[in-house]
């Protein structure tokens, strides 16, 4: 009897310990993705300021546009893990979006696609999830696509709103059920998986439906819901 007390307690300071020491973790990978998201935040800025005052004097830069795409790349990768490690805690706050507007705000962060949308409509979203949703889209059809040019429609219904996502790019060639899973490779090319595992759980929590995703040779499009804004 002695013994086993002697191992329970044993068991409860070493499990005490570990949930410690995973807290201390996670506590330091969210501080550092912070931290890193500020600081690629600021130069994705200065990027995109130095780029509109090239095109002002009729200019361009091909190198310069590659680097605020991969800067942008950079800052979703870090908004991911940001993400990740504050998703139990992590809070969503809805209010009116406009769909047109933010979709066509992000166009000079990904200057190596061509955003084009179609309709118009306000949904009850959380801004910066709802931005996030899109910026992991683009993220995915310019990095494991290789598209050129992405559609996005607005469909607006009686109380929620359709959005088709369509790139022109080489298309999904796996297990379409397992998209969405995070941590899941489907090639020796692919990545963990969890831009679309966090583009799945942000139009859930935001009370939406979705998303479906379907690959033809036309390339990758993704199908989701979300609430209209109430009256």
């Amino acid at each position: 009897m002695l013994l086993l007390i002697i191992g329970g307690g044993t068991l409860i300071l070493l499990i005490s310990k570990e949930e410690k020491r995973v807290v201390t973790l996670k506590n330091f990978f969210a501080a550092f993705s912070h931290e890193m998201k500020t600081a690629i935040a600021s130069l994705r800025l200065q990027t995109e300021s130095l780029q509109q005052d090239l095109r002002s004097n009729s200019e361009s830069s091909p190198i310069l546009n590659r680097l605020v795409a991969d800067t942008s790349r950079i800052l979703v990768a870090t908004e991911n893990s940001l993400y990740l490690a504050q998703a139990e805690d992590s809070k969503l706050f809805n209010e009116t979006v406009e769909v047109h507007s933010v979709i066509e705000s992000m166009a000079a962060s990904w200057p190596q696609i061509q955003l084009n949308v179609q309709g118009q409509a306000s949904v009850s979203a959380d801004r910066r999830a709802f931005k996030s949703i899109f910026d992991n889209l683009v993220y995915n059809s310019l990095s494991h696509g290789n598209a050129t040019e992405i559609s996005i429609i607005i469909n607006k219904l009686d109380s929620y709103c359709k959005i088709v996502f369509q790139d022109n790019g080489k298309g999904f060639k796996g297990d379409m059920d397992k998209l969405g899973n995070a941590f899941v490779r489907h090639n020796n090319t692919s990545s963990s998986g969890l831009g679309l595992s966090i583009v799945k759980s942000f139009i859930s929590k935001m009370g939406g439906a979705g998303p479906q995703f379907e690959s033809n040779d036309k390339g990758f499009k993704v199908s989701f819901q979300l609430p209209v804004e109430s009256a």
